[in-house]
């Protein structure tokens, strides 16, 4: 199983459909920590049997892509947590990476992807190591990253992987009162910044 992320330009068609896979995320989005460099993104479920070859050919120009191992199958979750980090200091990330996983269940989460091995497919942006975590909703999506038991580990995160990572729309809109909560924080933090 695998997932394919695809970080579209401005220019680039916003309903690109890629054959021999399906599209579980391609709504909108919003940044939570360094400036999402990747584009507009959309993930996909890509089928078992479609080559590397095969992605790199339907890739518009300008996108930047990459492939990743996949945990589970999508479950009709109608947000996501997209993360694509570049790693500053593996050894204590691991602290992080053992103790996400029952705040992320707290929250109704649940990981289709914890991925450090990243197939490029297109583009000069690879990140080191990739997350995608299906929510029921995105206040739940957004709710598990301003939470206070995601505090402590989001602090730890962020002194060992340069971070990004954005709240992703199945499709369409985040909700108004997700949004809200989102820019809520943010502004709390350091400045809004979508």
């Amino acid at each position: 199983m695998r997932y394919l992320a695809v970080g579209r330009p401005d220019s680039a068609p916003s309903d690109l459909v890629l054959a021999r896979c399906r599209t579980i995320a391609d709504g909108e989005a919003i940044s939570f920590e360094q400036e999402w460099i990747f584009g507009k993104p959309l993930i996909a479920r890509v089928g078992d049997a479609v080559s590397v070859e095969e992605l790199k050919a339907q890739v518009p120009a300008g996108c930047n892509a990459f492939l990743v191992e996949g945990l589970a199958e999508p479950d009709g979750g109608d947000a996501f947590v997209f993360g694509a980090h570049t790693m500053r200091d593996m050894r204590h990330f691991r602290s992080y990476a053992d103790l996400i996983p029952e705040v992320v269940k707290q929250f109704g989460g649940r990981f289709l992807a914890r991925a450090s091995e990243v197939t490029p497919i297109a583009g000069s942006v690879v990140p080191d190591r990739v997350v995608i975590i299906e929510y029921p909703t995105a206040d739940e999506a957004v709710g598990y990253y301003v939470s206070e038991p995601y505090a402590p580990l989001l602090k730890l995160r962020l002194a060992t992987v340069n971070a990004r990572l954005v709240v992703l729309a199945r499709t369409g809109a985040l909700p108004q009162s997700a949004r809200k909560a989102a820019e809520d924080y943010l502004r709390g933090r350091r400045g809004f910044r979508r």
